[in-house]
C-alpha cells in the first residue's frame, strides 16, 4: 500500500471541517478588591475569571470615577436592540466607573494570556458628546444597542483602535492572544463604565478531538505504509 500524504491531510482537513469547534460562553471578571471605591488619581482593582477551571487574575490600574464591586445591576437590558447580544450581559454586578477627559492610561493585565478577551461598555459618552476609547489594540465591535440609559444600534462604533460612543452601550472584542490592553478616554463625560470578560475554554472541546483524530488517520496510514513493506 502506498502512503498518500495529500489523501490523510484531505481527510483529516475533512473530519475538522465535519466537527467545527463550539461556541464558547462569555465569563465575566468578579471583580473583587480596590485600593478604594471612589474617585482616584490611581486605583488598582483586581478580581478574577475562571476559564476553564483555571483561575486567570484581571488587575485593573488607572483612574476611577467609582469601582462597584456588588450592588445595582446596571448591565440589565431596558431596550432594544440588546446591547450584550453577542455575549450575553455580564452577570456580576460589578462595574468599574471612568470620567476621563485628561491624559490618564488606563490599563488592564492578566496573570496569564487570554485568548480574544472582550470588553463591555456601559453609558459611554451622551446624545450630544461622543466619547473616545482609544486602544493601543485593535477592538472589534460585536454587539452595540439599548442599555440602562438608551442608546442605540449605531451609537457605539469602532474606526481602527478607536471605540467611540453617544451613549454607546454594547461589546467590543481584541482578536488575538493578550497578557494586557491600554487605552486612554480624551474626552470627559460623568460617568461610564466597563468590565472585562473572556470565552470560557472549556467549552471548546471539538479542536482536541479533531486534533486526536487527524493524528489516528497518519499513525493509521503510517502503519499500514510498513505492512506493505
Amino acid at each position: 500500500m502506498r502512503f498518500d500524504f495529500h489523501r490523510v491531510a484531505f481527510l483529516a482537513g475533512a473530519v475538522w471541517f465535519i466537527v467545527p469547534p463550539a461556541q464558547a460562553a462569555t465569563l465575566w471578571t468578579d471583580w473583587s478588591a480596590a485600593t478604594t471605591t471612589g474617585a482616584a488619581a490611581l486605583n488598582t482593582v483586581s478580581g478574577s475569571l475562571s476559564l476553564g477551571g483555571a483561575p486567570v487574575t484581571v488587575t485593573y490600574r488607572g483612574a476611577t470615577d467609582a469601582v462597584q464591586l456588588s450592588g445595582a445591576d446596571w448591565w440589565t437590558v431596558a431596550g432594544t436592540p440588546d446591547p450584550y447580544a453577542a455575549t450575553g450581559a455580564p452577570d456580576q454586578h460589578d462595574i468599574i466607573r471612568l470620567i476621563g477627559g485628561d491624559t490618564s492610561r488606563y490599563q488592564v493585565s492578566f496573570s496569564t494570556t487570554v485568548v480574544d478577551p472582550v470588553i463591555a461598555l456601559l453609558s459611554v459618552g451622551d446624545r450630544i458628546h461622543q466619547t473616545d476609547y482609544v486602544f493601543d489594540q485593535r477592538p472589534t465591535l460585536l454587539s452595540s444597542g439599548s442599555g440602562w440609559w438608551g442608546g442605540c444600534s449605531g451609537c457605539l462604533f469602532v474606526t481602527d483602535h478607536t471605540v467611540s460612543d453617544l451613549e454607546g452601550h454594547g461589546v467590543v472584542q481584541f482578536k488575538g492572544a493578550f497578557t494586557q490592553l491600554s487605552w486612554s478616554v480624551p474626552q470627559a463625560e460623568n460617568w461610564h463604565g466597563f468590565t472585562v470578560g473572556a470565552a470560557s475554554v472549556a467549552a471548546v472541546s471539538e479542536p482536541s478531538v479533531t486534533a486526536l483524530l487527524a493524528c489516528g488517520l497518519l499513525v493509521g496510514a503510517f502503519l499500514a505504509k510498513r505492512r506493505s513493506k
